[in-house]
């Protein structure tokens, strides 16, 4: 039977659901069937109540943690263990792991743990160590991953085809190493749409993208304020949002600008600007804004559609006018020829008596 490569389904991830300076659960449990488990931050002796794990070092540094694997199911599990680079899902911006079995280059590639897989019985918890290696020449600013558990299940497919499902649970590590911080943005790639209502004046709605990367080496919070206007300037409305939540260095993610009841008023122009949202324990260094430009037509075709067809039977109303009119000149004319002609013949002449000679008598 021949087998894709296995397809990666992330039910549950610890912590990853939740982003810095959000209440996030002690524990994160994912499900299949009746399988259910979670990873989270321990000492020796079980969970210590820290929600992720958040270190602080010097280029070269050799840190040493414990993970707890709970497995809440009825039957006994076997987990693989795994670290995983942090990235940014490009579509939302959430924190995410790199798929499982994709090489590593970051502080996941830093990270080992004691242990490839591990079997757990039913109810009970096991910790298990792992060591983070820090490269001397590790460069400054914020690094991510996480030390996941995870199941196979082999799939069944139609036409002999087979794909495997990996779900995984992690816990998410936040790593600083020091040295100077930079930050930065880059936007990239505004467009805009306008999709329009069959009623005008009620508005149609406007809905745009854009890229953020992260250009520099911390985690940042970031906020955009995008304005749509219509011709000559004139202010159609102004959104205030996150454009993204803990994004992490190097990332690259889709903003998108959306905006209800704008009126159609021909060329509309939007323009973006994201800055840093300062935001305790996410972002500390000086971030510039960075600014986007877009245009779209906003055309009220439904109200062009009437004045087309209000224009159309004016038309064919002053058509036909000119068309009857034309008709009942020609008839007035032929009538008045007829007229003429008719003037125009000689009457046949009476004939003239003959004179009679009278005879006089004397």
């Amino acid at each position: 039977m021949k087998k894709f490569p296995a397809a990666v389904l992330s039910v549950a991830i610890a912590g990853l659901l939740a982003f810095a300076g959000a209440s996030v659960p002690t524990s994160a449990q994912a499900a299949d069937g009746d399988v259910t488990w979670s990873v989270e931050p321990s000492g020796p002796q079980g969970p210590d109540g820290r929600l992720l794990y958040d270190y602080s070092v010097d280029p070269g540094t050799v840190i040493s943690d414990t993970m707890a694997i709970t497995n809440y199911s009825s039957t006994p599990q076997t987990f693989q263990l795994y670290a995983a680079d942090g990235l940014n899902d490009f579509d939302n911006g959430q924190f995410s792991l790199q798929s499982g079995g994709t090489p590593n280059a970051d502080l996941g590639a830093w990270t080992s743990i004691d242990a490839a897989e591990v079997t757990i019985e039913p109810g009970s918890s096991q910790a298990i160590g792992f060591t983070v290696t820090v490269p001397t020449n590790a460069t400054p600013g914020d690094h991510s991953a996480g030390v996941v558990a995870s199941i196979t299940r082999k799939g069944t497919g139609d036409g002999g085809q087979a794909i495997d499902v990996e779900q995984r649970v992690g816990a998410r590590i936040y790593l600083r190493v020091s040295g100077t911080i930079v930050g930065g943005i880059n936007t990239q790639g505004l467009v805009a749409n306008y999709d329009g209502v069959l009623n005008p004046f009620a508005g149609g709605d406007l809905e745009g993208s854009y890229t953020v990367q992260n250009t520099g080496n911390t985690r940042l919070n970031l906020e955009q304020t995008a304005q749509i206007s219509g011709p000559f300037g004139i202010r159609l409305a102004t959104l205030s949002s996150d454009a993204a939540t803990n994004l992490l260095p190097g990332q690259i993610i889709s903003v998108p600008v959306v905006s209800s009841a704008i009126l159609p008023l021909g060329l509309l122009t939007v323009d973006v600007e994201v800055r840093q949202k300062v935001q305790p324990g996410v972002g500390t260094a000086d971030v510039t804004p960075a600014t986007e430009s877009a245009s779209t037509w906003a055309m009220p075709w439904s109200m062009l559609a009437v004045i087309a067809l209000l224009a159309l039977l004016v038309v064919v109303i002053v058509w036909r006018r000119r068309v009857h009119n034309a008709r009942l000149r020609a008839a007035i004319a032929f009538l008045q020829e007829q007229s003429r002609d008719s003037a125009g013949v000689a009457a046949p002449a009476s004939p003239t008596p003959a004179s009679e000679s009278v005879p006089v008598r004397s």
